[in-house]
């Protein structure tokens, strides 16, 4: 009788910390995978967080203006994995080829981040500021110096 009520308890426990993962949405949701994007750009702010970890790269477009795009990546721990964790080969200011998709019709296309506050009072004066840029996930994403895929599985041809 002990066994079967701490065997049912194990269950109860298992079910509820596969809740969060449940309630998360899938890629199709969010990104139309016919609307493939291919940009190159200059990695501005890598933000390690969770769910997904942003990454903010500027490209000029045809004019030769800046746009800002958001890359809706992996967590921050299988960022870390790939290498691009807070001591990873991915810096700021690094130049980057990139694919992915771009959001579905009706998205809200556009994504904002501002640092958290800091805990310090002292801090707290030091404005924070405010990224934003179109929203993509991207596919795979490569050095553009020295063409070594960094993310994703594939590469953009594919």
């Amino acid at each position: 009788m002990k066994y079967l009520l701490l065997t049912g308890i194990a269950v109860l426990i298992i079910a509820f910390e596969a809740f969060p993962a449940l309630a998360h949405h899938a890629l199709l949701s969010e990104f139309d995978p016919n609307r493939v994007v291919k940009l190159t750009g200059v990695v501005t702010l890598i933000a390690h967080m969770n769910p997904h970890s942003l990454i903010f790269v500027d490209v000029k477009n045809d004019k030769g203006e800046v746009e800002h795009w958001v890359l809706e990546t992996l967590s921050a721990r299988q960022l870390e994995a790939y290498g691009i964790g807070t001591s990873g080969i991915l810096k700021i200011g690094d130049a980057v080829d990139v694919c992915g998709f771009a959001t579905k019709d009706g998205v809200d296309a556009m994504k904002t981040f501002q640092a958290p506050e800091p805990i310090s009072l002292s801090l707290k004066s030091i404005p924070r500021p405010i990224y934003t840029g179109r929203l993509m996930s991207p596919k795979a994403m490569f050095l553009s110096e020295s063409k070594k895929r960094i993310l994703g599985q594939v590469s953009c041809d594919e």
